[in-house]
């Protein structure tokens, strides 16, 4: 885009410029300066539009190379290739995993979101609780409802550390059969806040299994 908006400038200033001599120059003038104002916003656009997303941080344009796309969604491809192989997937890879695809660019992959794994996908789908699971943060909640199709639970907010859900309310909700699985390992459980404090309550409370990899709390048992 950068040679057609150079290429469209150079015309608009050349027609306004001289734009009081004729009414036709002036109306090219006015239509190129359009085009150069239109040309990038609508390339953008466009391109994000037509690019499928992954991850918690979608990003847009016509390079998707922030935080997680360009580069770094291509070794995330390679990782995807890997689970159809290996089983497990990082956060943003797991839908394109399971499918058998390669991950398209535009988001933000799993290095902040925890991992999902076809065993891990088929326990959180065979739930019928309000929430699958339960997690410290929702990076790791977002990755695991897109694989599985299930509402999960975080407790921690966005990274783990705001004081999302409070362990009274966890406990009642736990109490009430509302949560199934809690699922460890994520960010937030090695702070002070809310959500570690549900973490290790869990942990002294339920026994620990591990699915695919993951520390997995059965909380109904």
């Amino acid at each position: 885009m950068r040679w057609v908006v150079l290429a469209a400038g150079v015309v608009a200033v050349a027609c306004l410029v001289q734009a009081g001599r004729l009414r036709r120059v002036a109306l090219a003038g006015v239509a190129a300066a359009v085009l150069v104002g239109l040309a990038a916003p609508a390339a953008y656009a466009v391109t994000t539009a037509a690019t499928a997303h992954s991850g918690s941080i979608p990003s847009v344009g016509t390079s998707a190379n922030a935080m997680g796309g360009g580069a770094a969604a291509s070794g995330a491809t390679k990782g995807a290739a890997a689970t159809r192989t290996g089983g497990s997937s990082t956060t943003g890879g797991a839908a394109a995993a399971d499918a058998g695809g390669a991950l398209p660019g535009g988001g933000m992959g799993g290095g902040m979101g925890g991992a999902t794994s076809a065993e891990l996908t088929a326990l959180l789908s065979g739930t019928t609780s309000t929430w699958s699971a339960a997690v410290s943060s929702a990076q790791s909640a977002a990755g695991l409802e897109l694989a599985s199709g299930t509402a999960v639970m975080s407790t921690g907010g966005w990274s783990g550390s705001d004081a999302a859900v409070t362990p009274a309310q966890f406990q009642a909700a736990v109490a009430n059969g509302e949560i199934h699985y809690y699922i460890g390992g994520g960010p937030g459980e090695s702070s002070d806040g809310t959500s570690a404090q549900i973490a290790a309550w869990v942990a002294a409370n339920y026994p620990a299994t591990t699915v695919g990899g993951q520390t997995v709390y059965d909380l109904t048992a």
